[in-house]
C-alpha cells in the first residue's frame, strides 16, 4: 500500500508549483490616524511563502501603543491582522519576532506597574491567537528591560527554546546617560529561563553608557552578539563602540573582538551578523558615525580574530546617511553578501512631477564577500515618509540610531523572492503606514527607485574591552488578548496591481474560517469565484450584499477567491479553511 502524502507536504508542493512565479509587488497597508512603528518581517516556514509583519501601532501623540501581528500572503493580501493587549500591564511594545512551525514568538517590553520588563509571547501563525507569555525580572526587579532580538535554538544539552538579546537600564525612558547593560536570556520551549548573561564594559567615570545587545547569531559553538559597547578613544573621549562578543551555549564567555573604527570614531554600532558554514567565519554588519558609513567586518568564529582582508566600509559622500540593518548571503551567488537597510533622507521628483522626501527608504545592495566591491544591480526604493515624533526609539531624532535595528528583509523558502518592510506617509495623510515590497533575486521593481555607487574603504580600528558574566533572572506569566483590526490598502503606482480605490474598500473575514466568509465591500463587485491550488473552480456565484459565502463543505486547505465586477477581475485574495 502506498504511503499517504500529508496535507501539509501536498500543499507545499502545490503552492510552490502554482505560485512560484507570482509577480513582485509594492503595496501599502494603513489605519486612519494610527502610526505603524518598529516594523519587522519574518517568513513562515510552512511552504506557503506567507510572511508575518510585526510592530506597534501608535496613537497620534506617539505616547500610547499596542503590538500587532499581520499575516500576508505572497501576493500581498492580508490573511489576518491583530493587535494585542494584556490586563496585567499598562502597555506592551514589540521589538522583534521569530517564526517556527505554526508559532510566532515575540519579544519586547511590557509595562508592569511602571517598570518595563522584557517579555516573550507566543502566538498561533494560522490565526494570530495568543498561546503563552511571560515577562522577566533581569538582575533586579526595579531595572527596566527590553528584548530587542529573539531566535529559536536547540543548542547544547538544554533542548529547544529561545534566546533573547536586549538591554536593561536603571532608569526610563532609555538614554545613553542611564546605566545600561546588555543581556542574553536563554529559555526552554515553555519560556522558563535557564540562564542570563550580562554584557558590560567598565569605563571608569563614564557618564554615557552604550552597552547593549541588539542581535544574536548562532554558530555551531555558541552565540555571537552584536550591539553597542562603551569605550574610550586615545584622547579619553567616551564613545559608542562595536560589540563583537561570543558566549557559549550556557552563557560562558568565549572571546571578545569589540572595537572602535579609527576612520569614524564616534557612534559605532554592530547590528547583525551572518555565519558562513563553509568557511566558518562571521560577517558582521556595522554602522559608523552619523552621516556616511556602513560596512562588513569578517571574524573567525573559533578564535575571534578579525580578517582585515575581508573587512571594509562603504561610503557615498554625495548621498550619505545610509544605515545597514540586515546582512545575509545572496540568492544570486554564494560569493555575495546582501545588505538591506534604510536611507535616512532622500529628495526626488516623482512620476507626477511632485517633489517628495523620504526619511526611511529601503535599499538592497550586494557586495563581493571577499573584496567588498559592490555588485549590480544596486536598488533603493523611493517612498515618501516623515518619521513621527516624539519617540525614544525614533530612528532619526539624533541621526545615528542608538541601539535598535529591526529585521526588514526576509527570504522566501524557495530561495527566489525577497520580502521587505518599510514606511510610507502619503501626501493626503499625516500618519505612518506600512510599506510591503516583494522582489525577485535581481531586486528590481516597477516603482520609483535609484542606484548607489559607494566608495569602499579599508577597516582601521582599535580594541574595546567587553566583559560578560551570569546573573539572576525570574519569570512571571502574563496573558495577551488579541483584537482583529480593519485596515486600508493602497498601491505605490496605479499601474501596478489593482487601483487603490478598489482595494481599500474590500475586507474578507474571518480568515482563517470554518463555515462562512463575510465580504465587506463598497464598490460594484458582482461575482466571486473560489479555486483550489490546482486552479479548479470549486464555488462561484453572484455576491449578495450582507450575505456570507458558505464554505463549510470545502476541505481544510488554502483557497483562492477572485472578485469580479461586470466585466473584469478586480482582485484576488487567499483564505484558509480549517
Amino acid at each position: 500500500m502506498k504511503p499517504k502524502l500529508s496535507l501539509h507536504i501536498f500543499l507545499f508542493f502545490l503552492t510552490v508549483f502554482i505560485y512560484g512565479q507570482t509577480p513582485t509587488f509594492q503595496v501599502t497597508k494603513g489605519i486612519d490616524d494610527l502610526h505603524f512603528h518598529d516594523l519587522n518581517i519574518e517568513l513562515i516556514d510552512d511552504g506557503t511563502n506567507d510572511f508575518i509583519v510585526a510592530g506597534n501601532l501608535f496613537d497620534p501623540s506617539m505616547q500610547n501603543y499596542d503590538p500587532f501581528l499581520m499575516r500576508v500572503d505572497q501576493a500581498g493580501n492580508v490573511m489576518w491582522f491583530m493587535d494585542y493587549m494584556a490586563p496585567e500591564m499598562e502597555k506592551a511594545r514589540c521589538f522583534d519576532i521569530v517564526v517556527h512551525g505554526d508559532i510566532i514568538a515575540m519579544t519586547g517590553s511590557a509595562d508592569i506597574t511602571g517598570i518595563h520588563k522584557m517579555f516573550i509571547a507566543e502566538f498561533n501563525a494560522s490565526g494570530g491567537t495568543s498561546l503563552n507569555s511571560k515577562y522577566y525580572d533581569i538582575v533586579d526587579p526595579d531595572y527596566h528591560g527590553r528584548g530587542l532580538h529573539i531566535i529559536t535554538t536547540e543548542s547544547g544539552d538544554l533542548g529547544p527554546g529561545y534566546a533573547v538579546g536586549g538591554f536593561i537600564s536603571d532608569m526610563y525612558p532609555f538614554s545613553p546617560g542611564n546605566s545600561n547593560f546588555g543581556f542574553v536570556v536563554r529559555t526552554d520551549a515553555m519560556l522558563n529561563p535557564f540562564w542570563n548573561a550580562i554584557i558590560n564594559t567598565n569605563v571608569t567615570g563614564a557618564n554615557i553608557d552604550f552597552d547593549m545587545v541588539n542581535h544574536i547569531t548562532e554558530t555551531p559553538t555558541g552565540f555571537f552578539l552584536t550591539g553597542g559597547a562603551t569605550t574610550l578613544t586615545s584622547s579619553a573621549a567616551i564613545v559608542q563602540g562595536i560589540l563583537a562578543h561570543k558566549i557559549d551555549f550556557i552563557g560562558t564567555f568565549m572571546w571578545d573582538s569589540s572595537y572602535v573604527n579609527v576612520t569614524a570614531n564616534m557612534n559605532n554600532l554592530s547590528v547583525d551578523a551572518y555565519y558562513d558554514t563553509a568557511i566558518q567565519k562571521l560577517f558582521m554588519l556595522c554602522n559608523y558615525e552619523h552621516t556616511a558609513y556602513f560596512g562588513n567586518t569578517t571574524i573567525d568564529d573559533s578564535t575571534g580574530a578579525i580578517d582585515l582582508t575581508r573587512s571594509w566600509l562603504a561610503t557615498d559622500t554625495d548621498n550619505p546617511d545610509k544605515y545597514g540593518f540586515s546582512i545575509r548571503n545572496s540568492v544570486l551567488t554564494s560569493n555575495n553578501l546582501l545588505i538591506s537597510g534604510y536611507d535616512r533622507d532622500e529628495t526626488w521628483v516623482d512620476n507626477d512631477g511632485v517633489t517628495q522626501n523620504g526619511q526611511s527608504n529601503i535599499f538592497l545592495y550586494e557586495f563581493d564577500m571577499n573584496s567588498g566591491v559592490i555588485q549590480p544591480p544596486t536598488i533603493q526604493y523611493l517612498v515618501p515618509h516623515v518619521e513621527p515624533q516624539p519617540d525614544e526609539f525614533n530612528f532619526w531624532n539624533i541621526q545615528m540610531p542608538v541601539i535598535y535595528y529591526p529585521e526588514i528583509t526576509s527570504l522566501s523558502s524557495d530561495m527566489v523572492n525577497y520580502y521587505h518592510v518599510g514606511y510610507r506617509t502619503r501626501n493626503s495623510v499625516n500618519f505612518t503606514e506600512v510599506e510591503l515590497v516583494k522582489t525577485k533575486g535581481d531586486k528590481l521593481n516597477d516603482c520609483e527607485n535609484l542606484n548607489f555607487s559607494p566608495t569602499i574603504l579599508a577597516l582601521e580600528y582599535f580594541a574595546a574591552v567587553v566583559f560578560s558574566h551570569i546573573e539572576d533572572v525570574m519569570a512571571e506569566s502574563i496573558v495577551f488578548v488579541e483584537n482583529p483590526l480593519p485596515h486600508n490598502v493602497y498601491t505605490c503606482d496605479p499601474g501596478i496591481g489593482v487601483d487603490e480605490s478598489e482595494l481599500s474598500s474590500l475586507q474578507l473575514f474571518p480568515n482563517p474560517t470554518k463555515d462562512y466568509l463575510y465580504v465587506e465591500v463598497t464598490q460594484n463587485i458582482t461575482f466571486y469565484k473560489i479555486t483550489d491550488s490546482l486552479g479548479r473552480v470549486l464555488l462561484q456565484d453572484v455576491l449578495q450584499e450582507g450575505t456570507p459565502i458558505d464554505v463549510k463543505n470545502l476541505k481544510s486547505s488554502i483557497y483562492i477567491i477572485e472578485f469580479y465586477d461586470k466585466n473584469n477581475l478586480i482582485t484576488t485574495q487567499k483564505f484558509i479553511k480549517y
